[in-house]
């Protein structure tokens, strides 16, 4: 049942990301800020690699999405401030 739970959270906050992505690669502005997408990025790989090591697939691939969600955000980022 916890596993359960853990993937059902899993699959809206991966979920949430994908809706904020699309928002900013098609807005002019992006509401986030830059280093908050860094240092998300770096948490959520250290945070998948720690799942590694204990076995607990759920958060792995939960941080590991969230941190390519999180790359992806960055290059979107890059890419509009070198079109101004």
């Amino acid at each position: 049942m916890s596993n359960t739970i853990g993937i059902i959270g899993m699959i809206f906050l991966s979920v949430s990301w994908i809706f904020q992505i699309l928002e900013c690669s098609h807005k002019k502005n992006s509401k986030l800020n830059i280093m908050f997408g860094i240092l998300y990025f770096i948490g959520a790989v250290l945070l998948a690699i720690n799942s590694i090591q204990l076995n607990d697939w759920v958060f792995a691939i939960l941080n590991g999405f969230i941190g390519i969600m999180s790359l992806v955000y960055i290059i979107l980022f890059l890419n509009k401030k070198k079109k101004r």
